[in-house]
């Protein structure tokens, strides 16, 4: 695939179309692992409502990735990246305060001083 420099991009079920700076434009169909490069973005457009894609749109590469960027994959790796060291974090500090705590409520054992005389 001689692409240039991708100008806008859009992936819609297993296709991925847009156009480069040389303005080609290009349709990857991920399904059938093939690609084809019609001449301008009507013919592009029509070759995508015969696949079934109602409104077609082109974003670029920068919009394209912030708006796919974040969702339910990236959250849950947020979750088990970030929510097991502070559930240990706490732990830990939940176990030693308590262990403290209780230390520090204690009485101190006094000393007795054992006369030579009383033994």
């Amino acid at each position: 695939m001689g692409l240039g420099f991708v100008l806008v991009i859009w992936a819609i079920l297993d296709l991925i179309y847009g156009e480069d700076s040389s303005t080609t434009c290009f349709l990857i169909d991920a399904a059938k692992k093939s690609e084809i490069t019609p001449s301008n973005t009507r013919d592009l457009f029509a070759l995508l409502h015969e696949r079934g894609v109602a409104n077609p749109e082109l974003l670029s590469p920068a919009q394209f990735y912030r708006k796919h960027r974040f969702g339910v994959p990236a959250l849950a790796a947020v979750g088990l990246i970030v929510v097991p060291p502070i559930v240990g974090f706490l732990t830990l500090l939940f176990v030693f305060g308590r262990a403290l705590w209780r230390a520090s409520s204690r009485v101190p054992c006094e000393r007795r001083v054992i006369s030579e005389n009383a033994r």
